[in-house]
């Protein structure tokens, strides 16, 4: 399972048919450590997740489960919307934000992230 953030939408006129009524997102993988990562996941979306948000991605049988079919053709899927995400007892609000981002107002509050994310 990673976190990332949906940066497009993946239109498919033709698919497979247990892919049929699917909608599918790109979401780019972020990390509190690091810059946004280079890589793109066309993740399956049966929640609806919108362009810009921090969304839950699960990898494998949990993605096919997440979408209601275990024999489905995906190989990731969106299991969850992130709403905030609470860290070194602060809470970020309006998920729209980046690693990076938090990574800078923990540096701010003179919390430092070490290699592990351990502060």
């Amino acid at each position: 399972m990673f976190i990332g953030k949906v940066v497009g939408t993946v239109w498919a006129t033709k698919k497979v048919e247990n892919l049929k009524n699917l909608r599918f997102l790109l979401v780019q993988p972020v990390d509190i450590e690091k810059e946004e990562t280079k890589s793109i996941v066309v993740a399956a979306d049966p929640l609806g997740a919108g362009p810009g948000e921090l969304v839950l991605v699960s990898f494998g049988r949990a993605a096919r489960l997440a979408c209601g079919n275990e024999n489905i053709s995906i190989e990731a899927a969106v299991v969850g919307i992130i709403d905030s995400i609470e860290m070194n007892r602060l809470a970020f609000k309006n998920a729209v934000e980046t690693f990076d981002e938090i990574k800078k107002r923990l540096e701010e509050r003179g919390v430092k992230i070490d290699e592990t994310g351990n502060s």
